[in-house]
């Protein structure tokens, strides 16, 4: 998840840099929850539009098993492709991931994708253009992700181009959003209160047209199902909270024991009273309101 949050931030900041202003995040993944379906994703998704003042909403669909293929799978493929075919020419030997990195960003920067130029058929009126998606790259870059910091700061210097801080030891955790492991879409809407950052949870995702735009007037409201709203703050604001209400609650039995002590005295202090005056243990107590009913010293702290 560090990487992929990581370099989702980089590719939003690369096209705000770009000047693009983008209003909706949408993203299209996988299950695996060692990426994507995990609560530190979904913390992340709901600071998106807080981060980034262009960003309204960030979406993240989820695949439905056994239904979902797009081309993230092919972009995947063609890395694997270009690494066999230099290591098969005996061209260049990829020894470790930056070799990958350099020999991919000279590649893609002089290959385009299909082998179609989608902004010149565009300018020329191609009637080709009609073929393009939106799931059809148009660009293709490739980056180097690393928490090395030294490492990070030198290859920026040497100029090499999408190098990623993963920034591990910047990584924010939270609870964990009940329910999630069986839900196929949440949104991050911008939306923060005194509880934390909100992210809105349905079963599934909809691309219909209304939803496109509002999802209030969605005709398959069935197969989106009920939202979910979830509000989530850092873990160390849990960890803080509770440690505060164990303080508060040793607080007060530190409060009780010191309002009951002084009414404890040591047993056989009124022997002429007490009818159990011949019973002797130098750690029993009794009360003067109720005085047959004995105390350990161990019992009244805990």
């Amino acid at each position: 998840f560090l990487f992929h949050n990581a370099s989702l931030r980089h590719i939003i900041q690369f096209y705000i840099n770009k000047g693009i202003d983008i209003e909706c995040i949408r993203i299209w993944t996988d299950n695996c929850t060692g990426q994507y379906k995990c609560r530190q994703n979904f913390y992340n998704l709901s600071h998106i539009p807080l981060t980034f003042s262009s960003v309204k909403q960030a979406e993240h669909c989820f695949a439905q098993v056994y239904s979902f293929k797009g081309p993230w799978d092919a972009a995947g493929r063609m890395v694997k492709w270009f690494i066999r075919k230099l290591e098969k020419t005996e061209k260049e030997r990829v020894k470790d991931a930056f070799d990958c990195y350099r020999h991919a960003a000279d590649y893609f920067k002089n290959n385009l994708p299909g082998g179609k130029d989608w902004r010149k058929m565009e300018e020329e009126m191609d009637a080709g253009i009609e073929d393009m998606t939106v799931f059809s790259a148009v660009d293709r870059y490739a980056g180097y992700a690393t928490d090395d910091n030294e490492l990070y700061n030198k290859l920026v210097s040497e100029g090499y181009e999408h190098i990623i801080n993963t920034r591990r030891s910047e990584a924010t955790d939270t609870q964990p959003y009940s329910g999630s492991h069986d839900k196929h879409y949440f949104k991050g809407t911008g939306v923060e209160t005194d509880n934390g950052a909100e992210l809105v949870v349905r079963s599934k995702p909809c691309r219909c047209n209304c939803c496109r735009i509002e999802e209030e007037d969605c005709p398959f409201p069935d197969i989106k199902g009920k939202a979910e709203k979830f509000y989530r703050k850092p873990l160390q604001y849990y960890i803080d909270e509770r440690r505060k209400q164990q303080q508060e609650s040793l607080d007060n039995m530190i409060g009780l024991v010191d309002a009951i002590l002084p009414n404890l005295l040591p047993y056989g202090a009124h022997n002429d009273q007490n009818q159990y005056s011949s019973i002797t243990h130098h750690d029993t107590y009794i009360t003067t309101t109720k005085p047959l009913v004995f105390y350990s010293p161990e019992l009244i702290i805990l």
